[in-house]
């Protein structure tokens, strides 16, 4: 698949299970929230894919130090450790500290896919952008 850059067609598909939230009631279909189970070897190849991408990414620098999502080492506390150290520095400097905090629901389903392949071929070599373009389609 990496020779290839191809991702099979029949790897996307997935068996969409329900799985009821707590205390909601459960005539609405709201109250569900729908796990998707990818078959064995779309995981597996998911992961070698992330692991070879996580080496190219580190190596060119393209993510800040402080983008902690989706990479390994980097927790959501020591996110918040920093977030708390800046402004005890603001502070302790006499400085302004402003934030900004977004929680986007559903990110990952509204992630404009064009944009995303635009970026890594500009970013990243072209078996990365052609595989991944292989696996966004018919998604």
């Amino acid at each position: 698949m990496f020779r290839l850059c191809y991702f099979p067609v029949n790897w996307k598909y997935a068996q969409i299970i329900m799985i009821a939230k707590p205390r909601k009631p459960p005539t609405e279909a709201s109250s569900y929230r729908p796990i998707n189970l990818l078959p064995i070897m779309s995981k597996v190849f998911e992961r070698l894919l992330l692991h070879r991408l996580d080496e190219t990414i580190h190596i060119d620098g393209l993510f800040p130090t402080h983008q902690f999502g989706f990479r390994n080492n980097h927790s959501t506390i020591q996110q918040c450790l920093r977030v708390v150290n800046k402004i005890k520095e603001s502070i302790a400097g006499k400085k302004m500290c402003t934030s900004v905090f977004l929680e986007i629901q559903q990110a990952f389903d509204k992630v404009w896919h064009r944009g995303l392949l635009y970026k890594v071929k500009l970013h990243l070599p072209d078996h990365f952008y052609l595989l991944l373009k292989s696996y966004l389609i018919e998604r």
